[in-house]
């Protein structure tokens, strides 16, 4: 037997033994520490190490024959010393997990290094720095035996739910230093199905996804949640951090699981705020990732559509009953703009756009469009020559009529600092116009579909100015670009239209069409690039 193998024998039998003489724990720090640098810095030994089967039996019978549970009533000093001995083992385990992962798995030695952990706390306080740096090396050598595959056994999924909760039991400042080893090795177990399954349904899921991920790492740690509330913009001048980059990359994956969708539900019924935290997050994570196979883009469709459709419902009977109410109003807007900004940013891919169509979608959006237009003011704020400073508001009804003063621009907008309240529902018809063009975009049937819905005039009439829906009016005329390419029946529908008035000369013209008579006098549309 080699030397070193005979290190880890004598390892072995100190800790099933339980021996209490501190030397002896020196003794055998010593000899180990000498074969942990060596399999760190010499590939051929680590290489040679990692691939030797009867070295990883050696370490799991280590592992297996610990008590660390049982060492209570010793002196502080051989606690220690017994912690960082077997904190040595896993380091060992680190390095030589990085060639030899595969026998690890094979040897379930995670499911032991949960138990040992869970155990390990039962001895000691939490907080202790020996408790944490044996926390840290666990998750390191976790994550390096999980680098070219996941293994999930269901059997010891209590361990590991345990295991994964341990942060949360802690005071936040101590958990700095096992912050990025816990969320890479978090991010590998999701690409688990199975895990992600059991996971979504573990009683304390919210305290750790929500409480210790959500709301402390993302909001202390990462830029995300600047990102997220709006307080800072995505763009290729901020340099998002290793923790940022894992976060996005493990809310994507949990974004297209089929587990999401029940446990998104959940969080809207009992948990409104951390719902919307998801949502934006969400909204973030979809939006700024532009590779999607078809099976991840059909889930992030199904629960995007589902609370869409749910939230069109619900605006539709909040005008039905004129409720004014800004509370609710906040909530429907929120859902409103997320789902509808998801479903423009995915609409660049025809499976999203043929999901839409075979779901009713178009109807459901051009439906939404006309109660918009029906309720909403439009706005147009007078600004000094520098377009900085608001001097003034003006707000219009759909027909372009001037409002008075009223109680509803006081509903509408804030009049002391000039900015329009969510009761106004902000950029929905945008969106709105936005997925609408997509879908129609060189598509007959979808062009006539719109005008037979009646979709098409509404378009026409948000042609316009409006600061309740910026860049409108040109995602509008962009909109009808697409509406009248090659299809006469709505170009006569237009031409109609114009010919009562109802719509504007310079809109076609912007669109690239005008209105043409015949000698028999009757009205069509030509375009104007011809």
């Amino acid at each position: 037997m080699s030397e070193k193998k005979k290190i880890l024998q004598d390892i072995d039998r100190l800790l099933s033994e339980a021996n209490s003489d501190p030397q002896l724990y020196h003794d055998n720090l010593g000899l180990l520490n000498d074969f942990v640098i060596e399999t760190a810095n010499n590939t051929a030994i680590r290489d040679k190490f990692s691939r030797d089967k009867e070295t990883w039996q050696l370490i799991k019978t280590i592992l297996v024959n610990s008590h660390v549970e049982d060492i209570s009533g010793w002196s502080a000093e051989v606690i220690f010393l017994y912690k960082r001995l077997l904190r040595g083992v896993f380091i060992l385990a680190r390095n030589l997990a990085v060639s030899g992962s595969e026998i690890a798995q094979e040897l379930l030695l995670q499911n032991i290094a949960y138990k040992i952990f869970n155990n390990s706390l039962k001895v000691g306080k939490l907080d202790d720095g020996m408790q944490l740096a044996l926390y840290s090396t666990i998750l390191s050598f976790l994550h390096n035996m999980s680098s070219k595959s996941v293994v999930f056994d269901r059997s010891s999924s209590k361990e590991l739910f345990e295991f994964l909760h341990f942060p949360v039991k802690l005071n936040y400042e101590y958990t700095k230093d096992i912050l990025l080893p816990y969320l890479l090795y978090f991010k590998d177990l999701i690409q688990h199905d199975d895990f992600l399954y059991y996971f979504l349904r573990y009683d304390k899921v919210d305290s750790i996804l929500c409480g210790l991920i959500l709301d402390k790492i993302m909001r202390d740690e990462s830029q995300i949640f600047e990102i997220v509330s709006g307080t800072r913009i995505v763009s290729p001048d901020v340099n998002l951090s290793d923790i940022d980059m894992i976060l996005l990359r493990t809310f994507a994956l949990i974004s297209t699981h089929e587990s999401f969708i029940p446990y998104l539900e959940d969080k809207e019924n009992n948990s409104f705020n951390i719902f919307i935290d998801l949502l934006k997050l969400m909204q973030l994570v979809v939006t700024n990732i532009d590779s999607w196979d078809k099976f991840q883009l059909t889930s992030i469709m199904t629960w995007t559509y589902k609370i869409f459709e749910k939230n069109a419902d619900q605006i539709k009977n909040y005008f039905k009953n004129k409720l004014e109410n800004e509370e609710i109003a906040k909530k429907l807007h929120a859902k409103c703009v997320i789902t509808l900004d998801i479903m423009a940013k995915l609409c660049q891919f025809n499976h999203v756009q043929k999901f839409i169509i075979s779901y009713k979608g178009l109807d459901q959006l051009i439906s939404l469009l006309n109660i918009f237009q029906d309720n909403l003011i439009r706005v147009n704020f007078t600004k000094t020559s520098q377009a900085s400073d608001i001097t003034g508001v003006k707000a219009t009804n759909k027909l372009g009529e001037k409002l008075a003063k009223d109680s509803l621009i006081e509903e509408r907008i804030d009049l002391i600092n000039m900015k329009i309240k969510e009761t106004n529902f902000p950029e929905c018809k945008l969106l709105i116009i936005e997925i609408i063009a997509m879908l129609t975009h060189e598509n007959r049937e979808i062009q006539n579909q719109v005008r037979e819905l009646g979709g098409l005039g509404v378009i026409l009439s948000n042609c316009v100015i409006d600061d309740n829906d910026p860049f409108i009016k040109e995602r509008s005329i962009m909109c009808i670009k697409f509406l009248l390419k090659d299809n006469k029946e709505n170009q006569n529908f237009v031409a109609n239209l114009e010919s009562k008035r109802v719509a504007n000369d310079e809109t076609l013209q912007e669109a690239g069409y005008e209105v043409d008579i015949s000698k028999d006098g009757k009205l069509s549309l030509k375009s104007t690039n011809q």
